[in-house]
């Protein structure tokens, strides 16, 4: 049973709902107050437990703006007072000037360590022009801070690569430019260095390969592919980077998977220790990508979940998963993906687990069932709002489903148009228009009707 089932499956009691309080899961305990069987405690009642939990909730966020301003962290700390203040708006409480007054106090201190910290930059940036116009000889000229960035380049790569770079580096000024380019993800700017080369550099080890990454980035996969092929006995054993974050394989796979070569790079990893002995998520994304084009499907899936075992804090793979499990059409599989993975991000230090693009395709599976479960629907909106803030077309339109199941009609009118400007924004069209579609992208769920559309939507 999925973690929004879990939460929401059955009534609640008074008891729940102060048990959850008392435990510090205010987020929770708002849920369980609004799942109150109503003929089990007082409208009056309700309301007061739905207040404490409201206030709990806010008192959270407060705590978290605390911290992060009792390690200086301002751009945090001015993140968690927009959510306070979000909640703030809402809340329904004898106590909401005091709790103004609080959150005025915090705001207070991060502008007056802003503008303090403003001020000190300012002065930091008068004291170097003075250094400048006092010493004009120091300037630093962009040949300078090339050569700079180049040298930054070869203290991240790996022994055997650096000792090649360097060769090529101290023979042209070009390849210098064009490795600084490509790591600066500027191809075009690469190509035109590399073309400057002398001819006599233009098959040095360390230019062909700068030549395919450029090429990588360009888009030009086949010449990518050959450009790499052409140098593998030089960078094929060693890592790239000193971290193990880069290789020769992974730079291979993506361009030969690009070119349609998808058979070829499965040959490839699989009948060498590669995957087993992969040091960074990339490679295991590559291989269940070239199963998945191979036709593969099942064994994609099985890929992804043991890359995810693997890897637990590299979030595309439950995505990956998710969106290939949907496409086959294990949907209730793809959903159970997502909510394990939101849950593992909503406990203690699991923040960096909170995934946009898990909680927005959650959102879209729960828009694609019909009637739309309006009360996990509403949970997984108090995630989404409290947790990443913003919203979305999807979440737009969540919160419309519930706003209607809960009578609110101009509310949630005013919810369905939201969602309406957002789809017109990023350009996915809207639904109501085609009658609700029916297609499918390589990272979407079909397109979603809006509720007034959809009769059973409470």
């Amino acid at each position: 049973m999925s973690f929004l089932r879990r939460i929401l499956g059955g009534s609640k009691t008074a008891e729940d709902v102060q048990g959850l309080l008392e435990s510090g899961d205010a987020r929770r305990a708002l849920a369980a107050a609004r799942k109150l069987d109503p003929g089990a405690v007082s409208e009056e009642r309700r309301a007061e437990l739905e207040a404490s939990c409201e206030r709990a909730l806010l008192e959270a966020t407060m705590a978290r703006v605390d911290a992060a301003l009792e390690v200086d962290h301002l751009e945090d700390a001015a993140e968690w007072i927009r959510i306070a203040r979000q909640q703030l708006s809402t809340l329904r409480t004898k106590e909401r000037a005091a709790l103004e007054s609080e959150l005025a106090e915090r705001i207070a201190v991060v502008e007056e360590r802003s503008s303090r910290a403003a001020a000190e930059a300012m002065r930091r940036d008068l004291d170097a022009h003075r250094h400048d116009e006092a010493d004009p000889d120091d300037d630093e000229t962009p040949l300078e801070a090339a050569e700079q960035a180049f040298e930054v380049l070869i203290d991240t790569l790996g022994e055997e690569a650096a000792i090649l770079y360097r060769e090529a580096g101290a023979r042209s000024a070009a390849f210098r430019a064009a490795a600084v380019a490509v790591s600066e993800g500027s191809a075009r700017a690469a190509l035109e260095q590399l073309e400057a080369i002398e001819e006599e550099l233009r098959a040095a080890p360390a230019v062909v390969l700068e030549r395919g990454r450029a090429l990588l980035l360009d888009g030009q996969f086949g010449l990518a592919r050959e450009a790499f092929e052409a140098v593998e006995d030089h960078f094929a054993a060693h890592a790239l980077d000193q971290q193990g974050a880069l290789s020769w394989i992974e730079l291979w796979s993506e361009a030969a998977l690009e070119s349609d070569a998808a058979a070829e790079v499965l040959e490839r990893l699989e009948s060498s220790q590669e995957l087993s002995g992969a040091t960074s998520p990339t490679l295991l994304e590559l291989h269940a990508a070239a199963l998945r084009r191979a036709g593969r499907e099942d064994e994609a899936i099985e890929a992804l979940r043991a890359a995810g075992g693997r890897f637990p804090l590299h979030n595309e793979f439950d995505y990956r998963l998710a969106v290939l499990l949907c496409e086959r059409g294990r949907h209730e599989e793809s959903e159970e993906v997502l909510a394990e993975r939101i849950e593992r991000g909503l406990r203690p230090g699991g923040q960096q687990l909170l995934h946009p693009g898990s909680l927005e395709l959650l959102c879209e599976h729960l828009l694609c069932h019909d009637p739309v479960p309006v009360e996990r629907a509403s949970e997984l909106l108090d995630v989404t709002v409290h947790l990443l803030g913003g919203t979305t077309a999807n979440v737009a339109w969540l919160r419309s489903h519930v706003l209607r199941h809960q009578g609110r009609v101009a509310e949630a009118d005013a919810a369905a148009e939201v969602a309406r400007e957002l789809r017109g924004r990023t350009g996915e069209g809207d639904a109501a228009d085609g009658g609700g579609a029916t297609a499918k992208s390589e990272h979407r769920l079909r397109r979603i009707a809006p509720p007034e559309a959809t009769s059973a939507a409470g």
